[in-house]
């Protein structure tokens, strides 16, 4: 005796087939026939658009850093641009221009560090972060990148454990914070030995 069950289980296995094979290949089979029409798609949008909105928008960062050499505002705005388009030359030389109008200024001073830690410059990392400090000694990101800069670019895992402590002090959650404990537990080691 037949099961009536396992028959249509066995046709919607075959129907869910058809469907997914019509769904993958039909589309391609309609184009073929000229059942789809491509004059009703809508336009895609430009990528040269996109392209050309950040070329203004650099040209136009660049006119108001020219016109108005102390304009600080517009430098750290075009510098941060750089950055983003990973051209660090050009935004590192413009975070020293904001530093020589006003040394005190903490985002570059925060730039300049992550620059200098990308590009593996450990003691101009520390150099900037330090001058950070000493500014703002509960700047909390200034905190978690100088414990980074001296326990990974340095290995000077004591002195990266007291940061980083000084930071949890301060900072006692979030993701850096949980970050900031796994690497003391295993600096907390490493400068044991």
């Amino acid at each position: 005796m037949p099961r009536p069950r396992k028959a249509w289980q066995k046709i919607t296995f075959w129907l869910l087939i058809g469907i997914i094979a019509f769904g993958l290949v039909g589309s391609s089979v309609v184009g073929l026939w000229g059942l789809g029409h491509l004059d009703q798609l809508p336009a895609s949008p430009e990528p040269a658009g996109a392209q050309n909105q950040l070329a203004g928008t650099l040209r136009e960062l660049e006119q108001r850093v020219q016109a108005d050499p102390e304009d600080i505002a517009s430098r750290i705005e075009l510098a941060v641009y750089y950055k983003q388009m990973l051209d660090l030359e050009r935004a590192a030389a413009l975070f020293e221009e904001v530093l020589a109008l006003d040394a005190s200024n903490q985002r570059a001073r925060v730039d300049l560090a992550e620059i200098c830690f990308i590009k593996e410059d450990y003691d101009g990392a520390e150099a900037h972060l330090a001058a950070l400090l000493r500014i703002n000694p509960d700047h909390q990101l200034g905190l978690y990148l100088y414990a980074l800069t001296l326990g990974f670019g340095q290995e000077d895992y004591q002195r990266a454990v007291q940061v980083l402590e000084r930071y949890l002090a301060l900072a006692n959650t979030g993701p850096d914070a949980e970050h900031a404990r796994e690497l003391l537990a295993d600096w907390k080691e490493r400068a044991e030995r």
